[in-house]
C-alpha cells in the first residue's frame, strides 16, 4: 500500500496506474483502518482531483487526532477546492484566531498558526467576496505577524499582493522571502 502511494507521486505516472495505485491504497485502508496509510490516501485523493473523497478520510483521522494542524489544513484546503467556501472560510477562521464578534485575531484561540496555507487560502476566498477585501487583506498580513521568519509565508504574502495589484508591497515580501532563503 505504501508502495501503491509512493507510485502516486511520480510525474510518469499513468492514469491506469494512478486508478491501481488508489484501488490497492483505498483497498488497505477500508481492510486495516491503518492512520498513516489514511493520511496518505487523503493525500493522493487530493492531488489527484478528489477531495470530496480526501474529506470524508480527514473528518475519521481528525476523531482521533482533533487537535492535528496539519490534518486541520488539509481539511480546509479539501473543501475549499470542493468550492464548500463558507465552511472553508469558518474553519479557517478559527483556526487562525479570528475572533468575529470582536472582528480581531486573538493569539491564543490560534490553534495552527504554523499552517501557512491555510492563510493563504482563506485571503483568496475572502478576497473574492467583494464585502470581505479588507479582511483578507487583513489575513494575509496576519501570516506573516506569526510567521516572521517563514520563507514561505513571505512567498505566499508576495504572491498575493501580486495578484491583487499591490506590486510595491509584493516586492517587500519577496525581498524578504530571499533574505530568509537566498
Amino acid at each position: 500500500a505504501n508502495l501503491a502511494a509512493d507510485i502516486s507521486l511520480l510525474d510518469d505516472t499513468t492514469r491506469e496506474e494512478l486508478g491501481t495505485a488508489l484501488g490497492i491504497l483505498d483497498d488497505t485502508v477500508r481492510r486495516t483502518n491503518d492512520s498513516k496509510l489514511r493520511r496518505r490516501l487523503a493525500d493522493m485523493q487530493i492531488r489527484i482531483g478528489r477531495p470530496q473523497d480526501a474529506i470524508v478520510h480527514v473528518q475519521e483521522l481528525l476523531i482521533d487526532n482533533p487537535d492535528d494542524t496539519e490534518l486541520q489544513a488539509l481539511r480546509v484546503r479539501a473543501l475549499f477546492l470542493t468550492k464548500d467556501y463558507s465552511r472553508a472560510t469558518e474553519l479557517a477562521l478559527g483556526l487562525i484566531g479570528y475572533d468575529k464578534q470582536t472582528k480581531e485575531f486573538d493569539a491564543e484561540k490560534a490553534t495552527a498558526a504554523d499552517q501557512i496555507e491555510i492563510f493563504g487560502l482563506l485571503a483568496a476566498i475572502l478576497h473574492e467576496k467583494n464585502n470581505t477585501r479588507d479582511l483578507s487583506r487583513r489575513v494575509i498580513d496576519r501570516l506573516v505577524e506569526v510567521n516572521p521568519d517563514s520563507f514561505d509565508a513571505h512567498l505566499k504574502r508576495s504572491a498575493f499582493l501580486y495578484q491583487i495589484k499591490e506590486t510595491e508591497e509584493a516586492s517587500v515580501s519577496l525581498d524578504r522571502a530571499y533574505e530568509l532563503d537566498p
